[in-house]
């Protein structure tokens, strides 16, 4: 009777525990969202410069062509 007991009031103690700690998951989260960028975790600041470099040229390739007519010799 009393293992039952026991494992009883160590579940209970568990259950009452989890329920009043809700601060530590939100930590967690607030961690999480506070994490570099995967490009920079994976590549490191060479690949967050080749990203910017793209982007910057994407940009730049688009207002070249608003300013040069398509078809040649208009």
């Amino acid at each position: 009777m009393s293992d039952a007991t026991d494992w009883l009031r160590y579940v209970t103690d568990r259950t009452v525990t989890y329920l009043t700690t809700p601060a530590e998951r939100e930590a967690r989260k607030e961690r999480k969202s506070r994490r570099e960028p995967w490009l920079a975790r994976w590549f490191g600041l060479m690949g967050m410069q080749l990203w910017w470099q793209a982007k910057k040229n994407q940009a730049w390739l688009q207002a070249r062509k608003k300013d040069k007519p398509h078809a040649p010799g208009s």
